[in-house]
């Protein structure tokens, strides 16, 4: 006789087949299990546990039964079966048959069959008569705010309400069984679950029960209540972690509230202390308040205190060890002038910008209730009560200098605005009529001289200006940038904070902006920047002769020769010229100022070029620089490392562009007064549009050449120190020929 699975089972849709080898490898799947699945044609040859990392978007509601179901098929016995699975945002049923398939009278592996059964399976779970079910219970479940669900006498699921949904992040299990619903959930232990649940159906007294849910990002612990009804039970959970936090945001929102009213710090430190008792499960507090080096207490309850009762801070070691570690320190009892606090003490301390303004003192009685404190939460709480505190008090001190504090705003540099939710200024100083170059009086009737643009340049809309996204959101915007483009083209960097003035019945409904022209900042930065890629640029280009003249000696080595003298002074030299660009380095700034530091020495401008060159001679490309000097010696006085460095670049942006086997070609030459060094290479040559532009600094005139690595910068210093020298450098070039460039630098620099 046929059950009720094998009627489903006929009736259900083929969705998919695989074959699996005896050894669990997936041979073939086909495209209708690829879809069900997600699976793509990179899993044939994998087996199943490979296939872990495989299911993008689907999760099986219980691996575990999976597990079993494979490891069955993997020792010859598969079973059919049911299992569910999460497949883009929908739970899916689906059944599963195994036909062996033979070789010869041999079973090398099954063909799996999945039907999709989740019409049918729905209508199986979900028999019980409607007439069975109290008719209120939907509309209670619906209208309750706790996270609830009822349950049948067969065990399935119905009328389950947002918040449940909500709190254990599952889709809608009505017509599915509390198994189902549990597992879908990450119950770690359904079985406890559903056995309470059979017993309260059957009339036993329901206990609530505590679980831990693990979720992405966090853990929920959830306490699970079971109420038996007519027909069934009513499971009732709660996500006491988030109902904690519920409460502590409502106690911070609270003290939030009471600090913008204009309390007296008396009144306001009794008011706090009694928040924390309607709130907090605490027997004994004080708050106190450093007036000098003594605490003074602002407020207290359960204890025998007057303001007179000043403490000093240095006899209480818990006082002492809160206040140096900055953290809320448990310990036994205690006093305050003489008051005893009894049970366990704990003091949180008070600190506001860095600086320690008092301290919290609780104590708890019950021991049972010393475990309910929240470590985390007590240093959230001292932050508020301290900032709550401190406003108050700053508030109070200086109530009667704001006519001299509004004059002083008036003289701030920053641009300073306050203006209420339809846009009216209500104040707003010289500073921002300086940044923004117009004596605004509403912003949004006055005409504007700029507009607002992204730090990439793109134009905001009004709707997203900091002021105007601050008032439509109700919120405070910190450190926000932005470009300031006038009408004749100038920019300016500004950074913009907006604060929302909290109202005492309802949303802010002014905001106060400050506007800080940055635009010298930003430049600075840029500087730094390009100073970072100036360095890194070169301090390279030392390292390409010492380079050879290293790899010369290491084959000297391995070959068992002499080492070669001159390979290790010109490697010192290249040492010494790479410390001492370090040291040069460090004067970069000076560049840009016009005061770069010269070494000028004596010099034949030929040893210079030729002991330059000879870093060449055992360069690895193979390119042959040839050198061509005049009869005698070319004296001149200028920096020799200065002008090591820029004949370095220029020869290495000469080898660099020319192709192996092709040469270099340096010729010195000299007249009266100047001298002249040329270099020529047969390399690719440079566009005639990138000619004008090749000394511009971090410009990447070498992108014509197809192989360049450069940052743009070798071309920029060397102008820069052959200027200092008194000299100029010119570049010429022709596509398919090769690039000139040509150095005059006088004889005697002054």
């Amino acid at each position: 006789m046929k059950t009720e699975n094998d009627a489903v089972h006929e009736e259900a849709e083929v969705v998919g087949r695989v074959f699996y080898r005896l050894d669990g490898t997936v041979e073939y799947v086909d495209d209708g299990a690829k879809n069900i699945f997600k699976l793509g044609a990179a899993v044939l040859g994998k087996t199943h546990t490979d296939l872990d990392g495989e299911w993008v978007g689907i999760r099986f509601l219980d691996h575990d039964a999976l597990e079993r179901r494979v490891q069955r098929m993997l020792e010859g016995r598969p079973e059919p079966g049911q299992f569910d699975i999460e497949r883009d945002g929908e739970y899916v049923t689906l059944a599963v048959d195994y036909e062996p398939v033979m070789e010869g009278t041999d079973t090398v592996g099954f063909v799996a069959t999945y039907y999709d059964v989740t019409e049918s399976s729905r209508n199986l779970g979900s028999h019980s008569e409607p007439s069975l079910r109290p008719k209120w219970i939907k509309g209670f479940l619906a209208a309750n705010n706790k996270a609830s669900v009822y349950v049948d006498s067969d065990l399935n699921c119905h009328y389950a309400n947002q918040a449940l949904l909500d709190v254990f992040r599952v889709l809608d299990p009505s017509g599915k069984s509390v198994s189902f619903l549990l597992k879908a959930a990450r119950f770690p232990d359904p079985e406890s679950v559903m056995h309470d649940v059979k017993a309260a159906i059957d009339g036993a007294e329901p206990k609530p029960t505590e679980h831990v849910l693990m979720h992405t990002g966090a853990d929920s612990s959830i306490e699970v209540s079971i109420s038996p009804v007519p027909g069934g039970a009513v499971l009732f959970v709660e996500d006491s972690k988030r109902t904690a936090r519920l409460h502590q945001v409502e106690l911070l929102a609270e003290l939030g509230r009471l600090g913008a009213e204009e309390l007296s710090l008396e009144t306001l430190g009794q008011a706090i202390v009694d928040r924390l008792f309607d709130w907090m499960p605490v027997d004994t507090g004080v708050i106190g308040i450093f007036e000098g080096e003594r605490l003074q207490p602002f407020g207290w309850r359960g204890l025998l205190l007057d303001a007179s009762m000043v403490a000093d801070p240095l006899v209480n070691p818990y006082v002492i060890q809160a206040l140096d570690s900055g953290e809320p320190t448990f310990g036994d009892g205690g006093e305050w002038e003489g008051a005893p606090l009894t049970g366990t003490h704990v003091v949180v301390p008070l600190h506001y910008q860095g600086r320690a303004i008092g301290t919290l003192h609780l104590g708890v009685l019950r021991e049972a209730n010393v475990d309910q404190l929240d470590f985390e939460f007590l240093r959230e709480l001292s932050d508020y009560i301290a900032a709550t505190l401190e406003g108050t008090r700053r508030r109070n001190r200086y109530a009667a200098e704001r006519a001299r504090l509004e004059a002083l705003v008036q003289r701030m540099p920053e641009g300073v605005v306050l203006f209420n939710n339809r846009g009216e200024i209500l104040l707003s100083n010289e500073g921002l009529k300086d940044i923004l170059e117009v004596d605004l009086k509403h912003l949004n009737l006055d005409r504007r001289p700029y507009r607002v643009l992204d730090l990439d340049g793109t134009a905001l809309p009004r709707a997203e200006w900091p002021f105007f996204r601050a008032a439509r959101m109700r919120a405070g915007y910190v450190d926000v940038r932005i470009i300031v483009e006038f009408d004749d083209g100038r920019r300016k960097y500004v950074e913009v904070n907006v604060l929302p003035i909290a109202s005492n019945d309802g949303p802010a409904e002014s905001f106060l902006g400050t506007l800080e022209d940055i635009t010298a900042r930003v430049v600075q930065d840029q500087r730094k920047d390009e100073f970072l890629s100036v360095a890194s640029h070169e301090l390279r280009s030392p390292l390409t002769p010492l380079t050879g003249f290293l790899q010369l000696l290491q084959r000297q080595l391995e070959r068992g020769e002499s080492i070669d003298e001159t390979l290790v002074a010109r490697s010192l030299d290249q040492v010494r010229r790479l410390s001492r660009l370090i040291d040069v380095l460090l004067d970069m700034t000076r560049i840009e100022t016009g005061r770069m530091v010269l070494h000028m020495e004596t010099v034949d401008l030929c040893e210079v070029v030729e002991r330059v060159c000879a870093a060449w001679d055992a360069h690895p490309k193979g390119v042959e620089v040839r050198t061509l000097f005049p009869d005698g010696p070319v004296i001149a006085t200028l920096d020799s490392g200065r002008m090591d460095q820029v004949l370095t670049n220029l020869i290495d942006n000469a080898v660099k562009h020319t192709d192996a086997g092709s040469k270099v070609s340096v010729t010195v030459a000299h007249s009266q007064n100047s001298a002249s060094i040329v270099i020529e290479d047969e390399g690719a040559g440079i566009e005639t549009a990138h000619l004008s532009r090749v000394f511009d600094r971090f410009y990447q005139a070498e992108r014509a050449r197809a192989d360049s690595r450069s940052m743009g910068l070798g071309l920029y210093i060397s102008q820069q120190i052959l200027q200092h020298h008194g000299g100029i450098i010119d570049i010429s070039s022709e596509l398919g020929v090769g690039t000139k460039v040509s150095i005059t630098i006088p004889l005697e620099t002054h």
